[in-house]
């Protein structure tokens, strides 16, 4: 599964080759599905705007649901599905492996493993925060509790992380284990 940034950002119905991994895996037989969940773009304001408060929460099921549906029509193979996004979809991508285990691997590009610390250091600190309806300096918020490093206990799933050493928006330490709360790895074994 490809995630796409944003939230409110959408894939277009075409033929699109836009990231360079697409064309890779399906000449390696994968198919590749691009899901516009909830808070997408192109369905108008009311649709983008279920995502608002809510990263992480009923897209989540949207996304699941997707990869149902492909394993239900034999499309995929249950033991084989992966992820793989930046930006937004690099926060998506290690939160499903926090919530479920049916991932054979996972490919975070620029992801965001800590909102916490993504609010403090991060130069789009407070756009994640207004998306997530949180507060940093409040404990239980969802700047907490949708962080993928807070639930890296329930990982058995395989992650890369791919993060660039100069970004701002996530910064690389969203992808070192050494800047990540001590006893915390956001994928064990494999971060």
């Amino acid at each position: 599964m490809n995630i796409h940034g944003g939230p409110s950002w959408a894939f277009r119905d075409r033929w699109s080759m836009k990231h360079q991994w697409i064309p890779l895996l399906v000449s390696r037989g994968y198919a590749v599905l691009n899901p516009n969940p909830r808070g997408s773009s192109g369905r108008g304001q009311d649709f983008a705007s279920l995502v608002v408060g809510d990263m992480g929460g009923a897209d989540t099921d949207d996304y699941l649901s997707g990869i149902d549906a492909l394993v239900e029509r034999d499309v995929v193979d249950p033991d084989r599905v992966g992820l793989i996004g930046g930006s937004y979809g690099g926060f998506m991508s290690p939160w499903l492996v926090t919530q479920d285990r049916r991932f054979a691997a996972s490919v975070p590009i620029s992801p965001v493993t800590d909102w916490y610390s993504q609010s403090f250091t991060s130069n789009i600190g407070a756009w994640g925060n207004r998306f997530l309806d949180g507060d940093p300096e409040r404990h239980g918020t969802r700047v907490l509790t949708r962080s993928p490093v807070l639930h890296a206990s329930k990982v058995r799933t395989p992650c890369l992380n791919v993060a660039g050493a100069l970004d701002n928006c996530p910064p690389p330490g969203q992808d070192r284990s050494s800047t990540r709360p001590s006893g915390y790895a956001a994928c064990p074994r494999h971060w």
